[in-house]
């Protein structure tokens, strides 16, 4: 498929409300990011440790950004919604 008929396949997809494959996503993704001159994708990685040794393990991406410019540099501030499953067994107390 050429160029346009790709980007024409995105937006009927996009109208009629299709869902997008990976690769389309992450095309729309690229373009969006080049687009603000980020070329870098940030990502993050949290790690929950218990006191037995189990383990979980996110990759995210922020669900919010937001910069601040000040004085020749910038602040960027990133959200995250997280959440953990735990499993406490009966008379621990943590």
């Amino acid at each position: 498929m050429n160029k346009e008929g790709f980007i024409e396949d995105i937006t009927r997809k996009l109208c009629e409300n299709v869902q997008l494959n990976h690769n389309e996503i992450r095309t729309i993704i690229s373009a969006l990011r080049e687009s603000n001159h980020c070329f870098q994708e940030p990502y993050y990685e949290v790690i929950y440790h218990d006191k037995y040794d189990n383990t979980e393990t996110r990759i995210m991406n922020p669900v919010a950004s937001r910069i601040e410019y000040m004085n020749g540099y910038s602040v960027q501030e990133d959200r995250f919604d997280l959440n953990f499953r735990r499993i406490i067994r009966e008379g621990d107390e943590e």
